[in-house]
Parts: C-alpha cells; sequence; structure tokens
C-alpha cells in the first residue's frame, strides 16, 4: 500500500467536495490513484468533523455550524466592499449564504423571544 502526503490528500479531497466536482472514478483516471482511495479520502475528512488530519480547511456551506455561520456574518459585515468579494471567495461562500444566515437567526430569534413571553405568568 502506497503512502501519500497529506497535502496529496487534501487537493484530492478538494477537488472532490467541490460543487459539481469531479467524480472519484475521473480524478482516478486523471491522477492515478485508485478510486476507492480517493473516496476513502472523502469519507476519513466527513468521519472526521471536516478537519481530516488538515485534509481539508472547510466543509461546504451548507454543512456549517451555526457558531461558524454566525462568526462568518460578523466578520464579513465589518469589511469593505472589496475586503468582501475577497473573503467570500477565501471561505467558497456567496453573499446569499450570508444573507440567508442572518435571516436564519433573526427568526430563531423572534420565536424565541415569543416562546418566553407566552410563558411569562405575569401577562
Amino acid at each position: 500500500m502506497r503512502n501519500y502526503s497529506e497535502e496529496l490528500k487534501s487537493a484530492m479531497v478538494a477537488k472532490l467536495a467541490r460543487p459539481y466536482g469531479i467524480s472519484a472514478v475521473a480524478l482516478s483516471q486523471e491522477v492515478g490513484i485508485p478510486h476507492q482511495t480517493l473516496s476513502r479520502w472523502v469519507k476519513e475528512y466527513a468521519n472526521s468533523g471536516g478537519n481530516g488530519g488538515g485534509m481539508m480547511k472547510s466543509k461546504r456551506p451548507e454543512d456549517w455550524t451555526a457558531e461558524k455561520k454566525l462568526k462568518a456574518i460578523l466578520e464579513y459585515e465589518n469589511l469593505d466592499e472589496e475586503q468582501k468579494g475577497i473573503y467570500l471567495r477565501k471561505k467558497g461562500l456567496h453573499s446569499v449564504h450570508l444573507e440567508r444566515w442572518q435571516q436564519e437567526f433573526v427568526e430563531a430569534y423572534a420565536s424565541r423571544k415569543k416562546t418566553y413571553l407566552s410563558l411569562d405568568p405575569a401577562q
């Protein structure tokens, strides 16, 4: 069994994990690594909670935790327009992700506040 560097594994998983990314079979033919090996690396990445021993720095935006989403919203809001574009590209995001997440947080807060008010015995 051949040993592959973490850097190579990371690059291969990144290619496979992209939206509309290449299939494991196609990538296997391109780079000469068995497709089973490539698929195993993706599973290892997923099972490791996304950090995969450094295999990739981030998951798909749809898979981000609430904490990571909130951090992204706060970081983004403090940037000027040029920096916002750079930030989005670096994180693999679109502004619509941040807008949707912000709306989700507002709705969650509003529904939680209504729940607390309905439980208040003073009313």
